[in-house]
């Protein structure tokens, strides 16, 4: 049951991109967006039964979360922009696949 929702998500993803570089604004797709993820945050607490297992599920979602933004601001420095920052893309996509 999460093919679905993630299927929805790189649609939307896409469009949004495709949509900011038409239009030349990103900050109301960005809002869009978050207002979007703020409503999907309590997915894992209503998906998990059992207490222990909602609380270790939210834990690590908030985790998870959490190092994406470490891992952002680290990787994506002025240093590593050769190649239009291939190496943090990489690096990204495997945190994902990872994640």
């Amino acid at each position: 049951m999460t093919v679905p929702p993630n299927v929805l998500a790189s649609i939307g993803i896409a469009f949004d991109a495709w949509l900011a570089a038409r239009i030349g604004r990103r900050a109301p797709l960005i809002i869009g967006s978050a207002v979007v993820a703020i409503l999907g945050m309590r997915w894992p607490s209503e998906d998990i039964s059992g207490q222990a297992k909602r609380g270790v599920g939210v834990a690590m979602q908030i985790t998870i979360g959490d190092l994406g933004t470490i891992a952002g601001v680290l990787l994506y420095r002025p240093a590593f922009s050769a190649h239009r920052f291939r190496g943090p893309h990489i690096i990204a996509i495997g945190y994902l696949t990872f994640s």
